[in-house]
């Protein structure tokens, strides 16, 4: 639902660069809602994750591990960028579109800052999909909920135009409570538990 908020909350959903920079800055209540929205949504594949990846033994347990790592450095950190957000809105907001603009291309020059946005970014879209696989694999849930969840990840980021694709994703996450939601928790977890 978080999801949802964000998206609609957005001033411009559809911008980029620095027509969303004034966009926000023009707009700064209601983007802060919004960034919150999104920081909380995205924060919560972590806990799903690392559920996941406790329950898994067996087959897919490689699976799981990777995906564990996925989420460290994914989900961990990605909804951490929603902050620069509020740095729009303040460079935009009290400097103007111009130094906007020098910080935002100075930044683009940091190597440290692609290593830190690609890890972030790809972790987080890869963790969840690859945890449902390998849940999966352990025989937690059924074959179409990984390839579900994996179509609803990259469509999030193929369907832009009016955070269609970040709705679709939210849907699969309903989705994906409910699924998660039919698994015999106490079961799994006292087999996990036994020597």
């Amino acid at each position: 639902m978080l999801l949802v908020v964000g998206v609609f909350v957005d001033p411009d959903i559809d911008a980029s660069g620095r027509e969303l920079a004034q966009a926000y800055a023009e707009n700064p209540d209601q983007e802060q809602i919004s960034a919150l929205a999104f920081h909380f949504a995205f924060v919560m594949w972590a806990p799903i994750v690392f559920a996941l990846v406790g329950l898994v033994r067996g087959r897919g347990a490689w699976l799981a591990n990777i995906a564990a790592v996925l989420a460290v450095l994914g989900a961990t950190t990605l909804p951490g960028f929603l902050l620069t957000d509020f740095y729009d809105i303040a460079i935009y907001g009290e400097l103007g579109g111009d130094a906007w603009q020098q910080v935002n291309d100075r930044i683009e020059e940091l190597p440290g800052a692609l290593v830190l946005f690609i890890t972030g970014f790809l972790g987080h879209m890869l963790c969840l999909p690859i945890a449902l696989f390998a849940a999966w694999r352990g025989g937690l849930v059924a074959l179409w909920v990984p390839i579900a969840m994996t179509l609803s990840v990259v469509g999030a980021q193929a369907l832009q135009p009016f955070g269609s694709g970040l709705l679709v994703l939210a849907v699969m996450l309903i989705v994906l409570a409910y699924v998660l939601s039919k698994i015999d928790w106490t079961g799994r977890a006292a087999t996990t538990m036994s020597p």
